[in-house]
């Protein structure tokens, strides 16, 4: 009998916990069966719906996540501009942000200037918000 993977035994862990605290890990029988019954977006609402699926995005979320509500997503411009859709979660930390595309001797990536940061890592990648 071979020993469970790191991540089996992981998700056995967050399990238990989650049990341990009442909640139920698994997607009810029913919740299923309606997203089963789904044939595709809402036909109507307050909001246009669009389809997003075809545009770049990324999440940071885990590899097997059953959820994306750390997701954004980026859309091309004209003139070489980027318009980013993030989750509603994220754009409270996120309003006034400003991300710029830097290459330089030292580094090539993102530059994030968070006005709202209280304290951030020395890549300035990561930061924390009130």
């Amino acid at each position: 009998m071979t020993a469970p993977s790191d991540r089996q035994q992981l998700r056995d862990i967050a399990f238990r916990a989650m049990r341990e605290r009442g909640l139920d890990p698994e997607f009810p029988a029913d919740a299923l069966a309606q997203v089963a019954a789904t044939s595709g977006p809402p036909r109507r609402t307050e909001e246009p719906v669009r389809d997003l699926r075809a545009l770049l995005w990324c999440s940071i979320d885990n590899d097997d996540s059953r959820d994306l509500d750390q997701l954004s997503v980026a859309e091309p411009l004209d003139g070489g501009g980027v318009k980013v859709f993030v989750d509603p979660q994220s754009a409270t930390v996120l309003q006034g942000v400003e991300v710029d595309w830097i290459e330089t001797l030292q580094a090539t990536g993102f530059a994030i200037r968070n006005p709202n940061a209280v304290r951030s890592c020395g890549c300035g990648k990561s930061f924390e918000t009130h």
